[in-house]
């Protein structure tokens, strides 16, 4: 049997790095205010800054910090607010910026930044897309405006991700990859647990922090044979750009959207971009291959990769889906929300409580930030 493991953004998350949609929001937004205290003043597709107080963080970078969290606290859409509060005064300060958010789509993640994730960001642009959809009359101004955004979004995330780098490792991971398929976590009988014969990392990420694993470190960790698809592609590389948007033929509103004669819906839908490597197509070479089991490590498993995920469940090879849940070490885990997630791409349910492995023989991500406190 083979293995395949759908890699997601929790596993860099849990090795410490600021991987998550509210860190690059504020990295963004920073660097835009940064830019109109040199380029007066700063603009791109979505946002207009220009800094009227000269001497506001005027070689004084944590004053900047402190700014962008007064406002990330309150509302990040606040900016625009020609006055804002500080934390334990009531006194209001004059806001140092006159800021215009030209993007609907930054204006509604702005709204929304203390509690979105990027599944959260690729649903509200789809959304925003079937809303313009809905739209009478001449919608083109709209849509350029939504991919336009997202356009600049995918720029900045290349750019940001870029900067973000492993700094250790963890022999719980190595474990993980190197284990067998057990034979009770399969409900068809298999004759004994063994390792698998090929496992393929599918991998979410535009990082490449999981090769780490694959090669000598200075950790002394063994490395593993690996191979690894970069289903949404890889930082800095042409010939296999980043993806992002929305992957959910099967909702109800996709039709309408597919049939729509106004250039530009289907833009940042991701089966096209699919087409543009091999990428997709390895993965259905290897899944058509031979039986395989599926391990989830930090993949939400939500909506905006509905149609992939659904074959891959669904696929008559899947034998055994296990979840790698996290855990904060505080009493919560999020294995039962990633179940109703999962619930979601199997259109079978009875095959779904086949497939998917109870908790009780489950384990939770090893996070690196505990370890080095520990």
């Amino acid at each position: 049997m083979n293995r395949l493991i759908l890699l997601g953004n929790g596993f860099d998350l849990a090795h410490n790095l600021k991987t998550s949609y509210n860190d690059f929001i504020k990295w963004y937004f920073k660097k835009c205010l940064r830019q109109a205290s040199v380029v007066k003043p700063f603009e791109d597709a979505m946002i207009f800054v220009q800094k009227n107080d000269y001497y506001f963080g005027l070689g004084n970078e944590e004053e900047l910090d402190k700014f962008v969290e007064h406002l990330y606290a309150a509302n990040l859409s606040h900016c625009v607010y020609p006055y804002y509060k500080k934390e334990g005064s009531d006194n209001d300060f004059v806001n140092p910026f006159a800021i215009k958010i030209k993007s609907k789509l930054l204006q509604e993640l702005f709204s929304k930044c203390s509690y979105n994730t990027w599944v959260d960001v690729e649903n509200d642009f789809y959304e925003m897309l079937k809303n313009i959809l809905k739209m009478n009359g001449d919608r083109s101004s709209e849509l350029k405006d939504l991919n336009d955004s997202l356009a600049t979004i995918v720029l900045e995330l290349e750019l940001y991700l870029s900067g973000q780098n492993p700094t250790h490792l963890s022999s719980g991971y190595s474990d993980i990859f190197n284990s067998p398929i057990l034979h009770e976590d399969v409900v068809n009988p298999i004759d004994a647990s063994e390792k698998p014969k090929r496992t393929m990392i599918l991998n979410f990420n535009y990082t490449s922090t999981v090769e780490e694993y694959f090669k000598p470190n200075q950790y002394n960790l063994e490395p593993i044979p690996h191979e690894v698809n970069y289903i949404h592609g890889k930082l800095n590389r042409t010939d296999n750009p980043m993806i992002f948007g929305f992957g959910d033929e099967l909702d109800e509103d996709y039709n309408a959207i597919e049939l729509e004669k106004t250039k530009g819906f289907l833009k940042f839908i991701k089966s096209f971009w699919y087409f543009k490597t091999t990428n997709y197509h390895n993965l259905l070479r290897f899944i058509g291959s031979d039986k395989y089991q599926i391990f989830i490590l930090g993949h939400s498993c939500g909506l905006s990769d509905r149609t992939m995920l659904n074959m891959l469940f669904e696929h008559e090879n899947c034998e055994s889906v296990k979840i790698f849940y996290y855990d904060n070490g505080k009493g919560y885990n999020n294995h039962e929300d990633l179940t109703y997630e999962l619930s979601k791409h199997f259109k079978d349910k009875s095959r779904m409580r086949r497939l998917i492995v109870p908790k009780s023989r489950s384990m939770a991500m090893p996070q690196l930030e505990i370890e080095q406190e520990d």
